[in-house]
């Protein structure tokens, strides 16, 4: 295994953002929307996938060249531009959809016919048109957003990529001191934490100034049609509210065992209650740096033992320079993983410094990477994909590299040391995420009687953690509205919910299963039908569950309650 290395992304476009192929695909692209607006529709339906791939290949590879390099100012030109051909794709997409909306049922049924694997997405697509203003106002809508709603989403990229942090008279990165909120080092952590606090509190009047921006336009926007603010989010996730309500109230009832934990945790310390800076801290203080190079192994082995095909593509993708992991300040902070279509090749971004939290990360990246292997042969159309299901593959390859490890583990203190990471992502997704929901929507609520200011902000920041913990914390993070940059995503609003989701869909997914046979067939069956169902249709055909019924939701949390009972009678030994 090779030591961590840049990725590759001369495959694509040689020469980098601003290579003469980049810019001779972006003309194409121009070209085949022009020559889609005078197509028959059959032919414009083709064209639209073929566009929607493009569009994909050449935004993926602007986004990596910009996280690698945050000041790197060809990628950001480069994402001006696809931005600009993305908003007259929309406006094209949109127009075809009045078209669908126009034929009769037997003309729709013959196009259908003739794509099956793109069937749910035009039934779709043609339901969305009923909502839709004229074409006129939605073209309007589209060029506006460019630079009155998308580019504030690059603006908060650039400033948070840019920032410096001193820390022990060195600058870093903001993901190079988020890691150190995982240090053994209780001084350390607190350091990086107040360092953290008083870097976003020097600009937060112009991170409150985005957020406002962002939630403005997309307030006056919805006010057209008129809708709901989670009307959108909803949407997009393909999930009804009944759904994402029975999540949150399963999750609100189910967190007794978490807070008995956080208090254990906090003991553990030495202290009576957790600061926000320990969430992350390592209990026990044998722990040591994991090397790249050992994460890689564990995750193909785990991988591979539930799924040899993951294993597989797990271990081409790490030999294959398809993941940027270096440590160094010019990256941007996060990590996601992006897919170029017409190579059939993802690459994943991250900053890898050993700790454990690393290791889930990169197996959460890997599972996003391994849902776009499984759909590569797949149409466009059946490509598309909601983020409830698209963070379900990656936090399922997340659980099996826990649970995985766990039962690996050959020392006491090696078990819970494992066992308290796994219970943490719990705490995360169950808290961390739920505060960020409750946030968004008293936020919005706010923001509709105007500008909310970043005082008011920090507070309704630190009221929804304080709710979402139930008290259990010391302190909190009033900032964390500005440091957490799935706030200011404009392409899924509330982009948060839907990790909450994943985490537990994929619990479920786990246990099923577990008392299932050829479950790799049916995983990855699952998975091609991502783009082609509704959240709660998908879960019926595949696992046989209701998810709009709390039912399934406390169930997916009950190896939970397992791993917390597990760690108390460790501990307590």
């Amino acid at each position: 295994m090779s030591l961590i290395q840049m990725w590759d992304l001369e495959v694509f476009f040689p020469g980098g953002a601003n290579s003469k192929e980049a810019i001779a695909y972006l003309e194409k692209i121009s070209s085949q929307i022009v020559q889609a607006t005078n197509e028959p529709l059959t032919k414009t339906l083709e064209l639209l996938q073929e566009i929607s791939f493009s569009l994909r290949e050449i935004e993926s590879f602007a986004c990596c060249h910009q996280a690698s390099d945050v000041k790197n100012t060809a990628a950001i030109l480069l994402q001006d531009k696809i931005a600009k051909l993305q908003s007259s794709y929309e406006t094209l997409l949109k127009k075809t959809d009045q078209q669908l909306l126009a034929l009769s049922n037997d003309d729709f049924n013959s196009i259908t016919t003739a794509l099956p694997d793109c069937c749910f997405y035009l039934k779709e697509r043609r339901k969305l048109a009923k909502e839709q203003l004229s074409p006129k106002e939605e073209k309007i809508i589209d060029m506006l957003s460019i630079s009155g709603y998308q580019a504030n989403t690059n603006l908060f990229a650039t400033l948070i990529g840019e920032m410096e942090i001193s820390f022990d008279g060195k600058q870093l990165s903001f993901s190079q001191i988020e890691n150190k909120m995982s240090d053994s080092d209780s001084s350390v952590r607190k350091k990086a934490f107040h360092s953290l606090q008083k870097a976003f509190k020097e600009k937060e009047n112009l991170f409150a100034q985005i957020l406002n921006n962002i939630a403005g336009f997309r307030l006056q926007r919805d006010a057209l049609y008129p809708k709901e603010i989670l009307h959108e989010p909803l949407q997009i996730n393909r999930l009804e509210k009944q759904t994402l309500d029975s999540m949150w109230e399963a999750v609100s009832s189910v967190k007794k065992p978490l807070i008995k934990y956080l208090e254990k945790r906090a003991s553990i310390l030495g202290k009576s209650k957790l600061s926000w800076q320990d969430l992350e801290a390592p209990l026990f203080s044998h722990q040591k740096k994991i090397a790249y190079e050992d994460a890689s192994k564990l995750i193909i082995d785990l991988f591979t033992k539930v799924s040899p095909q993951m294993g597989t593509f797990a271990k081409d993708v790490l030999h294959d320079r398809w993941i940027d992991a270096e440590d160094r300040n010019s990256k941007s902070p996060g990590g996601f993983c992006t897919y170029f279509p017409h190579k059939k090749q993802s690459r994943i971004f991250m900053t890898y410094s050993g700790t454990q939290t690393n290791v889930s990360t990169l197996a959460h990246e890997l599972g996003h990477g391994f849902h776009n292997e499984a759909m590569k042969n797949l149409p466009a159309f059946a490509q598309v994909v909601p983020m409830t299901l698209a963070e379900t593959a990656s936090t399922f390859a997340e659980l099996l590299i826990s649970e995985g490890s766990i039962e690996k583990a050959s020392t006491k203190e090696e078990k819970l040391t494992l066992l308290d990471d796994q219970i943490m992502r719990s705490v995360a997704f169950c808290m961390n995420l739920h505060a960020r929901f409750i946030f968004e929507l008293n936020f919005y609520e706010e923001r509709k009687k105007g500008f909310v200011s970043s005082e008011r902000l920090s507070s309704l920041m630190e009221d929804a953690q304080r709710q979402a913990y139930c008290n259990t914390l010391e302190d909190y993070h009033p900032l964390f509205w500005a440091a957490k940059m799935h706030f200011y995503f404009t392409d899924v609003p509330f982009y948060n919910f839907s990790y909450t989701f994943g985490f537990l869909f994929s619990s479920g997914i786990y246990q099923f299963g577990k008392n299932t046979t050829n479950f790799e067939e049916k995983y990855i069956a699952l998975l091609k039908d991502t783009g082609s169902a509704t959240v709660e249709e998908l879960a019926h055909k595949h696992l046989g569950v209701d998810l709009s019924q709390t039912e399934f939701w406390k169930n997916a949390f009950k190896p939970i309650e397992k791993q917390i009972d597990l760690f108390f009678r460790l501990v307590d030994k």
